[in-house]
């Protein structure tokens, strides 16, 4: 089980890098469309980069759970009910 977790980690980690680097390629294209007065593709892009943070901060929260089994990430949001 242990050789599992690890595997899933190192996934989680290449994933986390790749996709940083493609929120880094978005931000520079957000910027070139930004400045060439392109509208409707830096709102689209602005969405983008939006989204795919969400989804990097799920992922590290994700590496935190199978690195430390037993314990959740810590959450913002207080418990409902």
């Amino acid at each position: 089980m242990a050789r599992r977790r690890w595997f899933d980690a190192g996934f989680i980690a290449v994933w986390m890098v790749v996709w940083t680097a493609a929120i880094i390629v978005a931000v520079w294209l957000l910027g070139s469309a930004a400045l060439g007065g392109e509208v409707a593709a830096a709102v689209f892009l602005a969405v983008w980069v939006c989204a795919a943070g969400f989804g990097l901060v799920s992922a590290g929260r994700r590496l935190v759970s199978v690195l430390m089994p037993g314990r959740e990430a810590p959450s913002r949001w207080p418990a409902v009910g």
